[in-house]
Order: C-alpha cells, then sequence, then structure tokens
C-alpha cells in the first residue's frame, strides 16, 4: 500500500491548515477510498471533503484507478465565480 502526498486547494487547504497530507492507500482507490482517508484525518471538515472532487495525476476520477508512491492525488474543493 503506497503511502502519498495528497493537496488540498482553497477552502480546504484553508481549514485544515495545511497544504498536504501524507497518507496510506490501497493500491487501487476510488474517489470515496480518497475523501474517507482525508476525512479520517480532519473529521471536523468532514461536510467540506465530501463534496470534493479527486484528481489523480491531473486528472478527474470517477471510478477506481491504480496508484503508486509517485501519484499525485489533489482535492478540489467546489468553487464559484461570478
Amino acid at each position: 500500500m503506497p503511502s502519498v502526498s495528497v493537496l488540498y486547494f482553497a477552502q480546504v487547504r484553508d481549514r485544515c491548515g495545511r497544504d498536504s497530507d501524507t497518507i496510506t492507500l490501497p493500491t487501487s482507490v476510488t474517489p470515496d477510498t480518497v475523501l474517507t482517508s482525508v476525512i479520517a484525518l480532519h473529521p471536523t471538515h468532514e461536510l467540506l471533503i465530501q463534496r470534493c472532487r479527486v484528481a489523480i495525476n491531473h486528472s478527474f476520477i470517477s471510478s477506481a484507478v491504480n496508484i503508486d508512491e509517485h501519484s499525485e492525488i489533489a482535492l478540489i474543493p467546489p468553487v464559484s465565480g461570478g
């Protein structure tokens, strides 16, 4: 099971007080796998984290993908524009 960095942006970064965390994940992950692992580290921000999209290696994922210790994982919170 690889240890990978999960990058945080915008509201997630601000509320968690950091740019990233290192977590251990299975080699095959889904968005829910990643979100559940991050929620375990930051349970007070569960509602925000659940609404995030998960990107791995610069592509949003919606189903299972394989990762390794070199994979780049990012949580992208919902955004609004004007």
